[in-house]
Protein backbone atom coordinates (compact mmCIF):
# COMPACT_ATOMS: atom_id res chain seq x y z
CA UNK A 1 0.00 0.00 0.00
CA UNK A 2 1.40 3.46 -0.93
CA UNK A 3 2.05 6.13 1.65
CA UNK A 4 -0.89 8.34 1.96
CA UNK A 5 0.24 12.02 0.43
CA UNK A 6 -3.38 13.66 0.40
CA UNK A 7 -5.75 14.05 2.79
CA UNK A 8 -9.81 15.74 2.47
CA UNK A 9 -10.05 18.64 4.83
CA UNK A 10 -13.68 18.22 6.28
CA UNK A 11 -14.36 21.75 6.35
CA UNK A 12 -14.12 23.04 2.78
CA UNK A 13 -14.15 19.20 1.63
CA UNK A 14 -10.82 19.58 -0.60
CA UNK A 15 -7.88 17.16 -1.31
CA UNK A 16 -5.09 18.65 -0.42
CA UNK A 17 -1.44 17.18 0.43
CA UNK A 18 0.19 16.50 3.63
CA UNK A 19 1.66 19.40 4.37
CA UNK A 20 -1.17 21.83 4.31
CA UNK A 21 -2.34 20.64 7.49
CA UNK A 22 -0.78 21.06 10.60
CA UNK A 23 0.60 18.25 12.51
CA UNK A 24 -0.98 16.59 15.46
CA UNK A 25 0.76 13.48 17.44
CA UNK A 26 -2.76 12.23 18.50
CA UNK A 27 -4.54 11.89 14.78
CA UNK A 28 -4.05 8.92 13.04
CA UNK A 29 -1.95 10.02 10.34
CA UNK A 30 -0.59 12.91 12.14
CA UNK A 31 -2.14 16.11 11.05
CA UNK A 32 -5.52 17.65 11.91
CA UNK A 33 -8.18 16.89 9.60
CA UNK A 34 -8.96 20.57 8.79
CA UNK A 35 -6.30 22.31 6.50
CA UNK A 36 -3.59 25.46 7.82
CA UNK A 37 -6.05 27.33 5.75
CA UNK A 38 -9.75 26.15 7.45
CA UNK A 39 -7.91 26.36 10.61
CA UNK A 40 -6.00 30.16 10.48
CA UNK A 41 -9.67 31.12 9.27
CA UNK A 42 -11.49 29.99 12.00
CA UNK A 43 -9.29 30.99 14.86
CA UNK A 44 -9.35 34.76 13.43
CA UNK A 45 -13.28 34.45 13.61
CA UNK A 46 -13.10 33.37 17.18
CA UNK A 47 -10.32 36.37 17.84
CA UNK A 48 -13.15 38.73 16.12
CA UNK A 49 -15.80 37.80 17.99
CA UNK A 50 -14.13 37.65 21.07
CA UNK A 51 -11.21 40.45 21.43
CA UNK A 52 -13.94 43.10 23.35
CA UNK A 53 -14.35 39.65 25.90
CA UNK A 54 -12.02 40.85 28.56
CA UNK A 55 -11.67 36.92 30.36
CA UNK A 56 -11.36 35.94 27.01
CA UNK A 57 -8.27 38.22 26.05
CA UNK A 58 -6.14 37.72 29.14
CA UNK A 59 -6.44 34.20 28.58
CA UNK A 60 -5.39 34.22 25.26
CA UNK A 61 -2.16 36.69 26.48
CA UNK A 62 -1.61 33.41 29.63
CA UNK A 63 -1.53 31.33 26.39
CA UNK A 64 0.96 33.14 24.68
CA UNK A 65 3.35 34.24 27.64
CA UNK A 66 3.47 29.79 28.56
CA UNK A 67 3.86 29.55 24.50
CA UNK A 68 6.99 31.53 24.87
CA UNK A 69 8.21 30.70 27.83
CA UNK A 70 8.07 27.21 26.47
CA UNK A 71 9.57 28.10 23.13
CA UNK A 72 11.99 30.63 23.97
CA UNK A 73 12.55 30.05 27.92
CA UNK A 74 15.87 28.48 29.48
CA UNK A 75 13.73 25.97 29.99
CA UNK A 76 15.39 23.19 31.58
CA UNK A 77 13.09 20.21 32.53
CA UNK A 78 16.23 18.34 34.52
CA UNK A 79 16.74 21.23 36.91
CA UNK A 80 12.77 22.66 37.26
CA UNK A 81 11.12 21.71 40.37
CA UNK A 82 7.79 19.88 39.03
CA UNK A 83 5.64 21.96 42.07
CA UNK A 84 7.49 24.65 40.80
CA UNK A 85 6.55 24.79 36.83
CA UNK A 86 2.87 23.88 38.09
CA UNK A 87 2.64 26.60 40.36
CA UNK A 88 3.78 28.96 37.46
CA UNK A 89 0.98 27.27 35.05
CA UNK A 90 -1.59 27.95 37.97
CA UNK A 91 -0.69 31.58 38.13
CA UNK A 92 -1.06 31.95 34.27
CA UNK A 93 -4.48 30.51 34.28
CA UNK A 94 -5.44 32.51 38.01
CA UNK A 95 -4.86 35.74 35.81
CA UNK A 96 -8.44 36.07 35.05
CA UNK A 97 -9.29 35.87 38.95
CA UNK A 98 -6.67 38.96 39.32
CA UNK A 99 -8.17 40.83 37.27
CA UNK A 100 -11.57 40.50 38.94
CA UNK A 101 -10.35 41.46 42.41
CA UNK A 102 -8.60 44.44 41.02
CA UNK A 103 -11.72 45.54 39.56
CA UNK A 104 -13.60 45.28 42.33
CA UNK A 105 -11.41 46.58 44.69
CA UNK A 106 -10.82 49.92 41.82
CA UNK A 107 -14.33 50.29 42.27
CA UNK A 108 -15.21 50.35 45.67
CA UNK A 109 -12.21 53.35 45.67
CA UNK A 110 -14.48 54.99 42.75
CA UNK A 111 -11.07 54.60 40.49
CA UNK A 112 -11.84 53.90 37.04
CA UNK A 113 -10.48 50.76 35.88
CA UNK A 114 -9.74 51.47 32.10
CA UNK A 115 -10.64 48.80 29.24
CA UNK A 116 -6.68 49.24 28.39
CA UNK A 117 -5.24 48.50 31.83
CA UNK A 118 -3.34 45.06 32.46
CA UNK A 119 -3.02 43.14 34.90
CA UNK A 120 1.08 42.36 35.67
CA UNK A 121 2.06 39.59 38.00
CA UNK A 122 6.13 40.90 38.55
CA UNK A 123 6.35 37.35 40.12
CA UNK A 124 4.07 34.44 39.32
CA UNK A 125 4.72 32.94 42.85
CA UNK A 126 2.92 35.81 44.51
CA UNK A 127 -0.62 36.19 42.46
CA UNK A 128 -1.59 38.42 45.17
CA UNK A 129 0.85 41.18 44.53
CA UNK A 130 0.41 42.76 41.33
CA UNK A 131 0.97 45.81 39.57
CA UNK A 132 -1.62 47.33 36.78
CA UNK A 133 -0.10 49.09 33.96
CA UNK A 134 -1.44 50.45 30.39
CA UNK A 135 -1.28 47.83 27.50
CA UNK A 136 1.48 49.76 25.74
CA UNK A 137 3.99 49.43 28.77
CA UNK A 138 2.72 45.89 29.32
CA UNK A 139 3.79 44.75 26.02
CA UNK A 140 7.03 47.00 26.52
CA UNK A 141 8.07 45.05 29.19
CA UNK A 142 7.53 41.87 28.24
CA UNK A 143 9.83 42.22 25.34
CA UNK A 144 12.00 43.52 27.76
CA UNK A 145 11.60 40.75 30.20
CA UNK A 146 11.72 37.02 30.41
CA UNK A 147 9.87 34.29 33.36
CA UNK A 148 13.40 32.42 34.05
CA UNK A 149 11.56 28.64 35.65
CA UNK A 150 14.95 28.18 37.68
CA UNK A 151 14.81 31.42 39.40
CA UNK A 152 11.06 31.71 39.91
CA UNK A 153 11.74 35.33 38.37
CA UNK A 154 11.73 37.42 35.94
CA UNK A 155 15.22 38.17 34.14
CA UNK A 156 15.71 41.47 32.06
CA UNK A 157 16.73 40.53 28.48
CA UNK A 158 18.98 43.50 28.29
CA UNK A 159 21.36 42.95 31.39
CA UNK A 160 20.74 39.18 32.28
CA UNK A 161 19.63 40.83 35.72
CA UNK A 162 17.29 39.31 37.88
CA UNK A 163 14.39 41.69 38.46
CA UNK A 164 13.21 39.37 41.95
CA UNK A 165 11.95 42.34 43.72
CA UNK A 166 9.01 43.86 43.34
CA UNK A 167 11.28 47.58 43.95
CA UNK A 168 13.61 46.65 41.02
CA UNK A 169 10.34 45.72 38.70
CA UNK A 170 9.19 49.46 39.86
CA UNK A 171 12.41 51.12 38.58
CA UNK A 172 12.60 48.81 35.24
CA UNK A 173 8.84 50.32 34.53
CA UNK A 174 9.97 54.04 35.00
CA UNK A 175 13.16 53.03 32.78
CA UNK A 176 11.38 51.50 29.70
CA UNK A 177 8.82 54.65 30.03
CA UNK A 178 9.80 57.46 32.61
CA UNK A 179 6.88 59.20 32.51
CA UNK A 180 4.38 56.43 32.56
CA UNK A 181 1.60 55.99 35.89
CA UNK A 182 0.42 53.20 37.46
CA UNK A 183 -0.86 51.20 40.23
CA UNK A 184 0.55 49.01 42.59
CA UNK A 185 -1.56 46.15 44.33
CA UNK A 186 -1.22 44.16 47.33
CA UNK A 187 -4.87 42.39 46.97
CA UNK A 188 -3.99 40.01 50.05
CA UNK A 189 -3.58 43.29 52.22
CA UNK A 190 -6.30 45.36 50.26
CA UNK A 191 -4.29 48.47 49.15
CA UNK A 192 -3.72 50.03 46.19
CA UNK A 193 -0.67 52.93 45.16
CA UNK A 194 -0.58 54.62 42.55
CA UNK A 195 3.14 55.40 41.21
CA UNK A 196 4.14 58.30 39.12
CA UNK A 197 7.73 58.90 38.35
CA UNK A 198 7.69 62.21 40.95
CA UNK A 199 5.32 60.62 43.85
CA UNK A 200 3.01 57.79 44.74
CA UNK A 201 -0.55 57.65 46.77
CA UNK A 202 -2.06 55.24 48.47
CA UNK A 203 -5.74 54.49 48.27
CA UNK A 204 -7.29 53.20 51.64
Amino acid sequence: MSEQLTKVCFKCGKNLPLEMFYRHPQMGDGHLNKCKECTKKDVHETYQKNKENPEYMEHERARGRDKYERLYGNFNPAVIHTMSRKRICDAYLTGRSSRRKVQYRFMVRGIEFRKEYRVHHWNYMCPDSVFVIPDWLHTSLHHRVRYSPENNCFMDNQTGMLIDTKEKHRELLFEIAPGAQFYDCELDKNTITLWTSVASIEYS
